[in-house]
């Protein structure tokens, strides 16, 4: 919760910063493991903490370098493709 001296683009940035970290945290040990289903959901996970922390910097005022804004805007694709792609192929 943020107080009144907290900047809210602060706030926001710290908390994509945290779920970042932890979406990490749980791919890389859903990679140890070696479970596959487990590790596909935490690399969704992961990919959506990363697009939501890059947004956090960019409003912030981060300007980013051109291949990480190449890589942001792939990454946003990604986020908003469709869950089935058999389903959207087959209309």
């Amino acid at each position: 919760m943020a107080t009144r001296d907290e900047d809210p683009t602060q706030v926001e940035l710290d908390g994509a910063y945290a779920e970042y970290r932890a979406a990490m945290t749980g791919w890389r040990a859903a990679s140890k493991a070696g479970h596959v289903e487990t590790t596909e959901r935490a690399a969704e996970r992961l990919l959506h903490a990363r697009v939501v922390l890059y947004r956090s910097l960019v409003a912030s005022g981060w300007d980013p370098p051109a291949d990480v804004e190449v890589q942001l805007d792939r990454d946003v694709a990604l986020v908003e493709a469709p869950a089935d792609f058999k389903a959207l192929l087959a209309v």
